[in-house]
């Protein structure tokens, strides 16, 4: 999932292209995304990279990975 915080999960590529062109480097197509828990979401601007938003995949998974 993909959303603009605050809004509803987006789920179709040229959506969420449209919504987020100019705002991020890459947008990589996974097809129609399923109705599920949002994504997990981690930021590589900083060291060590952080947890920004634990979704679907959990932190404890994620964090050995970093």
């Amino acid at each position: 999932s993909v959303n603009v915080t605050g809004e509803e999960p987006l789920g179709d590529i040229e959506t969420i292209i449209a919504t987020f062109e100019g705002r991020v480097h890459c947008v990589v197509d996974a097809g129609r995304l399923p109705d599920t828990k949002p994504s997990t979401i981690v930021s590589f601007v900083q060291e060590p990279p952080a947890i920004l938003r634990e979704g679907a995949i959990p932190a404890e998974f994620i964090r050995p990975l970093l």
